[in-house]
């Protein structure tokens, strides 16, 4: 999906990782070092929004995050 990967992998600077930049980079990091992707979700309790929530972010002044669905995290952890 070449728009998803177009407006979805980058912060506003376009260099730094989104959120979901973020997920797919920690989905690969996972699976080279333990040889399988993390469980999704990573626990039974946990929701996107709640991962997303504890996280600390970087954000220019005024920007929104853009946060990915659980859909989206699915296809991000797919891809990994």
């Amino acid at each position: 999906n070449y728009s998803f990967w177009k407006n979805n992998l980058f912060g506003e600077d376009n260099f730094h990782p989104s959120p979901s930049g973020t997920y797919l980079a920690g989905c690969v990091i996972h699976a080279t070092i333990f040889g399988q992707l993390p469980i999704h979700p990573p626990t039974l309790d946990m929701t996107i929004d709640s991962l997303w929530g504890k996280a600390r972010a970087m954000q220019f002044s005024g920007e929104d995050l853009d946060l990915p669905t659980e859909d989206e995290a699915l296809y991000l952890r797919w891809i990994a």
